[in-house]
């Protein structure tokens, strides 16, 4: 075993462990769900206040210019006492 490999290794095992402890909205009640957009709600705000994005139609916009984003969902806290948290990342890109 070489140190690459468990480098890739211990990576997988973090991010299947992240994963694990993503919320999927479709599992949620009603409630929980306007937690979370709530909480997406509250995301964006921070990205448009922080100015880290310009908003841009998408007409004539070149694909290649767009990045690919996706929600994180996850509850955050201690048990009793958790709450909505969401984050919105870029996604990886692959380019070969």
């Amino acid at each position: 075993v070489t140190d690459n490999d468990l480098q890739q290794h211990l990576a997988f095992m973090t991010s299947e462990a992240k994963r694990n402890a993503e919320v999927t909205l479709h599992h949620l009640n009603a409630s929980e769900r306007k937690g979370f957009e709530a909480a997406k709600h509250k995301e964006l705000d921070k990205w448009v206040s922080h100015a880290d994005f310009k908003v841009a139609r998408s007409a004539g916009i070149p694909l290649s210019r767009i990045m690919p984003m996706r929600w994180v969902l996850t509850w955050k806290g201690a048990e009793g006492e958790t709450k909505a948290n969401a984050r919105h990342v870029v996604k990886r890109v692959y380019r070969p």
